[in-house]
Parts: structure tokens; C-alpha cells; sequence
């Protein structure tokens, strides 16, 4: 689909833009992996203690069409949600055509940003600078699945 591509491998990215007074502070911010769920990445925001905690999170249509797609929320399969994308074939969150709140219209102005892949969605550029940060990160990768599987 024309949706503008999606974050691929990148293990790190960020949330830009949101109209919304309430929902934009709450989903701006950087992101990094933390697990998964249905089969596909989730990721955590990198927030201070204060402050809320923000997953993003692939939801299959177990519970109908309505549910499926990538959601913004404090915990996975949470009843409380900040945001939602209906797409259902992206192995990883899309970069754009975001809803926050969930039940508004699409909200142009939310991009998703991979980390040093800036002009990424122009040039294509993208394979260098993800590879280089596999390497450096592969290590605390295991262990942090280790981590959520504990819980």
C-alpha cells in the first residue's frame, strides 16, 4: 500500500508531531524495542519515572477488525489506548497514517522517525546505518526478552 513505508529492523525510533493537546505530549518521544506481541515487535518509550508508560504494540483480529492493528497504550492488550493504526500487513509499525486519539481521523502531522535514517523514505539510504546499530545493541537484546518473558 502507499502508506509511506514502516520501521523495518530499526530497533530504535522516534514519535513526532500530533495535534492533540493530551495525546501529543504522551506519545512523542523516543522508542526502543521491548519484546512482542501476535508475532511482531512491541516497543517501550524511554520516559523519565514520572511519567507514563508508553508501549506500541501489534494487536492480530482475535477480537474482530475493529481491534487489529498497531496500538499506543500503557500495557499490551490494555482496555486504555492513546493511539491506533488499522494497518494489519506491516511486519513492523508504519511511519505514518497514525490515529491519536485512536478514534479521531488519520492525523497527518504524527511521523515516525527512525534513529540516524532521517532521509530514509527519500533515498532509500537506509541499510548502513541500521546494521552498524545491530552490532553495538545485539547484546542487551537477548536478555531483555529474557526479562519480559520472567514477568
Amino acid at each position: 500500500g502507499g502508506t509511506g513505508g514502516e520501521i523495518g529492523p530499526a530497533q530504535r525510533f522516534t514519535i513526532s508531531g500530533c495535534k492533540h493537546d493530551v495525546v501529543g505530549p504522551i506519545i512523542r518521544g523516543e522508542f526502543v524495542l521491548a519484546g512482542s506481541n501476535h508475532g511482531k515487535p512491541a516497543y517501550k518509550k524511554e520516559s523519565g519515572s514520572n511519567e507514563l508508560v508508553v508501549m506500541i504494540y501489534f494487536w492480530d483480529n482475535r477480537d474482530g477488525e475493529a481491534n487489529a492493528g498497531w496500538w499506543i497504550g500503557p500495557q499490551i492488550g490494555g482496555n486504555m489506548v492513546w493511539g491506533h493504526h488499522p494497518s494489519q500487513n506491516t511486519a513492523t509499525p508504519p511511519l505514518t497514517g497514525w490515529q491519536a486519539p485512536h478514534s479521531a481521523p488519520a492525523d497527518p502531522t504524527i511521523v515516525v522517525t527512525v534513529q540516524g535514517t532521517r532521509l530514509a523514505a527519500m533515498g532509500g539510504m537506509q541499510q548502513q546505518p541500521q546494521v552498524q546499530q545491530h552490532t553495538k545493541q545485539q547484546q542487551q537484546q537477548p536478555q531483555q526478552q529474557w526479562q519480559q518473558q520472567q514477568q
